[in-house]
């Protein structure tokens, strides 16, 4: 018997005492969890069933025997029905109960092949000794990502490329980022934010359960790696932060030393801009960071004028830093299209260059399950039999706040009390306690008893959220999008392990799904007299801006206030799309002089009050003045945003007809077109309805991970002022280069000297101790793509460049080549190469740095 069987066992037995052990896994703790609130009713008899069944099938699938438990056959715990609805079968033994798992696996349609299915929803329980458990590549980590972040190795090639391009990036940077989720998105920009020792990183997200969570991350790092990242020890600036501890961030963030924040749209817009501000003049602000970023596509079509204004804050703290000290700006997703990649570089960076490092690859965790039903009864059913027989933790997501409150109500009614409901109707606390209990670890990383399994949401949950052992995800709707589809299947997996998706549709979710998906733009003539109105009721600022009042409501108008308000941001936003005005946030007042304390704070106080709900305007197209030219623009932007809307929702609706591979479908969706690049993302399907239909498995479940280039080069690096495309540095002797070889390359690194083709990593790592600018150790890589600076270091012993090396030289980019002075000419052997091309010694390169 295994230690988590035992450990069950043993509770059962000792049943209604409470559980004396502890279970490694987390489906056996979750059920030794419920087992001590029996009693109590914080759990119930569904619950236990359904963990059980878990239990039972995870020890079965990897060690291939027939396990079972013996336990209390009276109630609190589960009847013979309770354990049949959960799959699970009973013979009774001695007033107790004997049971064991049955197999079983969702729905299938015509011609799907069972046994496929089956085998499928096996490695979910398989876990770690599942033969679909992608492999990470584990490349091994540059000098400056083992200073930093105490790691070995990067999670992939595609994270390395993501986090030397954001470490190389010179200030004033934009860079969108798009790596799969579970890939490190995060450790990119913490790479960054800690090479120094002072300075902020603002991460800006969208919820603020995020916030939190992305709290306790930082917590953790900070203790692992024996850093004071915060001296209030806060990271999430959030409404519930009491107000001692929020002015202790503010301070913090004013003197640069609070390396990261965490922050939703609404805060960095209020409290926090000041102090942001005073960071940004004071050069201390480091990176602007906005994760989730495929989210701008929504911007503004829900109340939230934030969302808007965050660009304009965004170019101010831009403009009042100094030149020398510009912040690199970092947009963060793991799902991105053309038309989110056009609107990130439209909004953060319209006259910039923007690099983007395309890591996007498919999820491989996931087998999809699913079903339609034409009456929604069924449906209920279905997903009900789901629930209580789908591995956990689990979410079940729905498309309305209603459906989840009844969804809820339901499952208690059938027995599941470890249940919770997360919409964008619940508070944040009641959001806090919910992810708390799921995970079963507080937001300090304190480990804490689990108290839900299940959660019920909307699109409103999870965005983001780290709960790495999530093994099921079903929908009892029709998203309204396929990226909706997506994001939400890949809340499971996060820690590599295989996963479920069940997807089971009725046909009272297509009305929904069209009315969802239907963003509602204002049309040509109201646009036009909301528009005509803003400019009319607007008063000029001193930089020649057009400020207005959301909520301002024209006299003609007879609508409410706050709807009004909301035509006004739709009027304002889609301007923004069309590409006719720039949105910024309303600048701050200055303190006059001689102005009192309490007078300047009230001003201040007084001015953050109304700061939500202004706007200053930019006009940047003069058709934005003119009606007929103004409709032009504007149609144009509509039809763009419902042609993408659409054609969204039909690839959804692909999927659920189960015809093609869902691999195909997605990677059809994630592939970009950018200028005159096409920006590819690979199929891959463990397994799917379109799959088992064709009686195949996918060719290309591991499709080869991406690795961009580095294309980042900034300005050209020349720390000895060579002026010539090759600069040999030479030493004469091994005592020389014994003595000289280490302070020439901390002194080129220092001195901007940052990629190095080098053998020994010792060396590297060792000039990296005290330096701030990024090492980086290249193994031919950035030979044939980086074109900044190269150091090739030779072996101490060598008698000529290698091949890679001679290509680069062919290429007449710029290198440095540390050697002996013995060393040839690469195209004239018998010729020293220090004869015929620009050198140093290496005692005149060290005197030089």
């Amino acid at each position: 018997m295994t230690t988590d069987l035992r450990a069950v066992q043993e509770a059962a037995a000792a049943w209604p005492r409470p559980p004396a052990g502890r279970a490694p896994g987390d489906a056996a703790r979750r059920l030794l969890d419920a087992i001590a609130n029996l009693q109590d009713g914080r759990s119930g008899s569904g619950d236990v069933a359904a963990l059980v069944r878990q239990v039972l099938l995870e020890d079965g699938a990897r060690f291939r025997g027939d396990p079972h438990l013996l336990v209390p056959g009276r109630d609190p715990w589960p009847s013979p029905g309770d354990w049949s609805r959960a799959a699970c079968g009973t013979r009774p033994q001695d007033g107790s109960l004997i049971v064991s798992a049955v197999p079983w696996c969702p729905p299938l349609r015509e011609h799907e092949d069972q046994k496929a299915a089956q085998r499928q929803l096996t490695e979910v329980f398989r876990g770690p000794a599942s033969d679909y458990r992608r492999a990470l590549q584990n490349t091994p980590a540059d000098p400056f990502w083992r200073r930093t972040l105490g790691h070995t190795h990067y999670l992939s090639t595609a994270q390395r490329s993501a986090a030397r391009t954001v470490a190389l990036a010179p200030e004033g940077s934009t860079i969108i980022v798009a790596l799969p989720t579970g890939r490190g998105k995060t450790d990119v920009v913490w790479s960054r934010a800690l090479a120094r020792d002072s300075g902020v990183t603002v991460v800006v997200v969208p919820t603020v359960v995020l916030a939190l969570d992305m709290e306790r991350r930082t917590k953790q790092a900070a203790q692992r790696l024996g850093r004071q990242l915060s001296p209030a020890g806060r990271y999430a600036y959030v409404g519930t932060l009491d107000p001692a501890a929020k002015r202790a961030v503010r301070e913090a963030i004013r003197t640069g030393q609070q390396r990261i924040v965490y922050t939703s749209p609404e805060a960095l817009m209020t409290g926090l801009r000041d102090s942001l501000m005073s960071c940004a003049q004071n050069g201390l602000l480091r990176q602007f960071v906005v994760d989730e970023a495929h989210i701008i596509d929504q911007w503004g079509q829900d109340f939230r004028p934030e969302f808007l204004t965050m660009a304009g804050l965004h170019a101010e703290l831009i403009r009042c830093s100094p030149a020398s000290e510009l912040p690199v700006t970092v947009l963060l997703s793991a799902t991105l299209t053309g038309r989110h990649i056009d609107l990130l570089k439209r909004t953060f960076s319209p006259d910039r260059h923007v690099e983007v490092v395309w890591g996007s690859s498919l999820r491989t965790e996931p087998a999809y399950y699913a079903a339609h039903f034409a009456a929604p009864e069924d449906r209920q059913s279905a997903v009900l039999e789901a629930v209580h027989r789908l591995p956990r933790p689990l979410i079940l997501y729905v498309s309305k706040v209603e459906d989840a409150n009844a969804w809820l109500q339901t499952l208690r009614e059938a027995g599941l009390v470890r249940v919770a409901a997360v919409t964008g109707q619940s508070s944040e606390e009641a959001r806090r306690l919910a992810v708390q209990g799921w995970r079963g670890e507080d937001t300090d990383g304190r480990t804490v008893p689990t108290e839900f399994d299940v959660v019920v949401g909307t699109s409103a949950f999870g965005l983001g959220i780290d709960v790495s052992t999530v093994r099921s995800v079903v929908h009892a709707c029709l998203p309204e999008t396929i990226d909706r589809f997506y994001q939400e299947v890949g809340r499971a997996g996060r820690d590599g392990l295989p996963t479920v998706s069940y997807l089971a549709t009725a046909d009272q979710d297509i009305p929904v799904a069209k009315n969802l998906n239907g963003v509602v733009l204002i049309g040509a003539d109201k646009g036009w007299e909301r528009w005509s109105a803003l400019r009319d009721q607007a008063w000029k600022t001193p930089s020649g801006a057009l400020r207005v009042n959301l909520r301002s409501l024209p006299g003609y108008m007879v609508e409410g206030y706050q709807r009004s308000a909301s035509w006004n941001v739709k009027a304002l936003t889609l301007m923004a799309q069309a590409g006719l005005v720039r949105l910024n946030a309303a600048t701050a007042p200055s303190r006059e002089r001689d102005e009192d304390d309490d007078t300047w704070q009230q001003r201040q106080d007084a001015f953050y009050r109304e700061s939500r709900d202004v706007i200053d305007i930019t006009v940047v197209n003069g058709a934005g003045l003119r009606e007929q030219a103004w409709d032009g623009l504007m149609s144009d932007a509509r039809r763009q945003i419902t042609a993408a809307q659409a054609d969204s929702l039909q690839r959804m609706r692909e999927l659920v007809a189960g015809t093609y591979c869902y691999g195909e479908i997605l990677a059809k969706q994630y592939r970009v077109r950018t200028g005159s690049e096409t920006l590819i993302t690979s199929p891959a399907c463990r397994g799917c309805p379109g799959c088992r239909r064709a009686a195949q498995t996918s060719d290309v479940l591991f499709p080869p991970e991406p690795s961009p280039h580095l294309s980042y080069v900034g300005k050209a690096a020349d720390p000895l002022h060579a002026g010539a495309d090759v600069l040999l540095i030479y030493w004469p002797d091994e005592t020389t280069r014994r003595d000289l070889l280490p302070d020439v390359v901390a002194g080129l690194a220092l001195a901007g000297a940052m990629v190095f083709h080098c053998a020994d990593p010792n060396m590297l790592d060792a000039a990296q101790a005290n330096i701030t600018r990024p090492v980086i150790r290249d193994d031919d890589e950035l030979l044939m793509s980086y074109e900044g600076l190269v150091t090739v270091i030779m072996d101490r012993n060598a008698t000529g460049v290698s091949a890679s090396v001679l290509q680069r030289l062919g290429r007449r980019l710029p290198t440095y080549v540390l050697g002996p002075a013995s060393l040839p000419a690469p195209d004239k052997p018998l010729w020293r190469w220090q004869d015929v091309t620009a050198n140093l010694s290496i005692r005149a390169a060290l005197g030089s740095l």
